[in-house]
């Protein structure tokens, strides 16, 4: 992945934490999220283990900073080629559901985030994607995760183009209504999670 590179001794750290559990099928860790000038976006530190939130709500995982032993993808199978968005998602619900994962306690690599990102520029086909990916997991129709991702979709479709406008009226203001409209729904989200 050209827009990450893994920090010094990442891949130490890594073996080290397989060797400490024989039987865990996936290790991950944390990640630096950065702009296109290495300024700190976020610091990503995801939350321990927790299929049910991988399954039904989000990916919490940072490609990066994810390891899997070779066992583990040859019994859960390759990468779904018909996917273009989340892949790596799909992959790492089914080698989750598989063999328990395992959560490093370091910061592992650094992902630089920019607006031609495939995340950022998938759209509704990545939306779509990834409902098709939730619904297959879950066996639900309407799983948590699908209004987290339309949440998600709508701030980077009116985000972006807000933030290429010299001036507008009330763009602060809106770009505050837009991120409190995600937390808002990200916390309805989870709180659905917790509730099924």
């Amino acid at each position: 992945n050209s827009d990450a590179l893994l920090l010094p001794g990442a891949v130490t750290q890594v073996v080290d934490e397989f060797r400490e559990s024989e039987a865990s099928g996936m290790v991950y860790g944390a990640s630096h999220f950065v702009d296109l000038d290495g300024r700190l976006l976020i610091n990503q530190v995801p939350p321990t283990p927790q299929l049910w939130m991988l399954m039904s709500l989000c990916d919490y995982l940072a490609q990066p900073s994810t390891f899997f032993r070779r066992s583990a993808l040859m019994a859960v199978g390759l990468v779904n080629e018909d996917l273009r968005y989340a892949m790596d998602y799909d992959l790492f619900i089914r080698l989750s559901a598989y063999a328990p994962a395992r959560r490093a306690p370091h910061q592992l690599s650094i992902t630089r985030i920019y607006d031609e990102t495939i995340t950022r520029t998938g759209g509704i086909a990545r939306f779509r994607e990834l409902k098709r990916i939730l619904r297959q997991h879950t066996n639900r129709r309407f799983p948590p995760g699908v209004a987290f991702y339309g949440a998600e979709y709508l701030h980077y479709l009116v985000e972006r183009p807000l933030r290429r406008l010299k001036r507008v009226p009330g763009k602060d203001r809106i770009r505050s209504w837009l991120q409190h409209a995600l937390e808002i729904a990200s916390g309805w989200v989870v709180t659905l999670s917790c509730d099924v």
